[in-house]
């Protein structure tokens, strides 16, 4: 095979054809007008001139190849070390077609360069600079930099990036499993579709128009002021609010939402869909509708929602909420923590699993067990109509039942300083445990067969033991306060 050594030049000019030459270090190879070469060891440096045609070079460590306006290549190699530059000019285009760029090389395509169907495996690079084109890419775990140039119909799949950006542009393009896309200051993307596994990010400064979602697929807003429009979210579909970005949209048709650190959703309205609210996020005045769901995890809050009918809140071990109102038909979940909620006539709220409630006001339905706790700083009050269910291991502590207000105490759980006003009742069933309770006058404490109770209570105050065998209860004093905790003590003397 012929050799271009370190020093030497080999020109393959007009009509004549060199095939299998190896260029080494400091070696060149020049493919004048019309000349044509084939199956090219490159180690050294490759000119395709204009006219010229270079097909199945492969480009070695260290060594170039530039296609000048007007040369072709063709299904060229560019190995680790290796870089091709394609650069044309005003009166004529640099082209290569079916290039492929393995680990650690580089293709740059410059101003009047054009190139079909490279395909960037892992580890490889290709840069699309101003005035460069790139069309029909396969970005296979390789990255594709956009910047000033413009790609077409590229396709990024198994852990592959493309990053758009400093007026760049990106037209239809497909993201697939394992592929991202990201859309950065001043870059532009039009007609991306984002499939199953895939993502594009949309940054601070970038601009996306026409994307669609679709089931599986991912697309997320990142910074104070990316710019979407007309977007389309598949059912299945995710959205994401990164950090710096506010939502103020809805979210429905089966689509989820995830609010990341540092990421606001600020009067959303989820309605069929999810919204999660992670660590470090903020959602704050949701409205969850029927089939929506808000779901707050570790270290996410959730403030102000309102949980209509059908919309469930789930705050988990660890998650936030406060301010939220539960309408009828609404319900909340709490593993975390939660406070000032209003549980509305109809509305639900369970508390167990090591969740804490912190001054509700219950015109409907609470229930508190297995390790939850409910309890009062400024006041947690069960109105009228409104009900208080403490099961097995769960607790509640200093609230108060007002007139037409129910606490019901079952086996395995515990109430522990309850005020209970005129015309409110706790029911303490068999197992149940009543500590500290204060009964106005007017109040009704009941105690069935194999509860427990413990009161401090007015002379005027009714308290009955469906069976006395099996059934305990102590009355209270000033002298039986003095034992209690000092907020039932002093609740206690106040009733005596």
């Amino acid at each position: 095979m012929p050799t271009v050594s370190s020093g030497g030049t080999l020109n393959v000019s007009s009509g004549h054809t060199s095939t299998g030459v190896i260029v080494d270090s400091g070696g060149t190879l020049n493919v004048l007008s019309g000349g044509k070469i084939i199956t090219t060891t490159d180690r050294g440096i490759v000119n395709v001139f204009g006219g010229g045609l270079a097909s199945v070079t492969r480009v070695s460590s260290g060594g170039t190849e530039s296609v000048d306006p007007g040369g072709t290549n063709v299904a060229t190699t560019i190995r680790n070390g290796g870089v091709e530059s394609v650069v044309g000019a005003l009166l004529g285009a640099a082209v290569d077609r079916n290039a492929t760029i393995s680990s650690g090389g580089t293709q740059i395509v410059g101003f009047a360069g054009v190139v079909f169907a490279t395909a960037i495996d892992g580890g490889a690079i290709q840069i699309v600079s101003a005035g460069g084109l790139a069309s029909g890419a396969t970005v296979a775990g390789g990255l594709q930099f956009i910047s000033g140039g413009e790609a077409s119909n590229t396709t990024v799949t198994n852990n592959g990036e493309v990053d758009v950006f400093s007026a760049g542009l990106a037209f239809n393009a497909t993201a697939k499993a394992g592929g991202r896309f990201f859309v950065q200051s001043g870059g532009f993307a039009s007609s991306t579709v984002v499939k199953s596994g895939g993502d594009e990010t949309v940054g601070a400064g970038g601009t996306a128009s026409g994307v669609v979602v679709s089931s599986g697929g991912t697309f997320e807003w990142f910074g104070s002021n990316p710019i979407v429009g007309g977007a389309q979210f598949r059912s299945g579909a995710t959205v994401a609010v990164g950090s710096g970005y506010v939502f103020s949209g809805s979210v429905s048709g089966g689509i989820t939402e995830l609010i990341f650190f540092g990421g606001t959703a600020r009067g959303s309205t989820v309605s069929g869909a999810t919204q999660i609210v992670q660590g470090g996020g903020l959602a704050t005045s949701t409205t969850v509708s029927k089939g929506g769901n808000q779901v707050v995890l570790a270290f996410g809050t959730a403030m102000t929602a309102v949980i209509d009918s059908g919309g469930t809140q789930v705050v988990a071990f660890g998650g936030r909420a406060g301010g939220v109102t539960i309408s009828s038909g609404g319900r909340e979940i709490v593993s975390g923590a939660v406070e000032a909620i209003f549980v509305l006539p109809g509305g639900e709220q369970d508390v167990g699993h090591g969740g804490t409630a912190e001054d509700i006001i219950v015109s409907g339905t609470g229930k508190v067990a297995a390790g939850g706790v409910v309890f009062a700083d400024f006041g947690t009050l069960i109105f009228s109509g409104g009900k208080e269910i403490v099961g097995s291991g769960g607790t509640t502590s200093g609230i108060a039942v007002l007139s037409g207000g129910t606490e019901a105490v079952s086996a395995g759980g515990t109430a522990v300083g309850t005020g209970i006003e005129a015309g409110g009742q706790e029911r303490v069933s068999s197992g149940g445990k009543s500590l500290a309770t204060v009964v106005s006058s007017g109040g009704t404490e009941i105690v069935l067969f194999g509860g427990s109770a413990a009161a401090a209570r007015s002379a005027a105050a009714a308290q009955k033991l469906s069976s006395s065998a099996g059934s305990t209860a102590a009355a209270g004093s000033a002298a039986a306060a003095d034992r209690l905790s000092p907020p039932a003590a002093s609740r206690a003397r106040r009733s005596s």
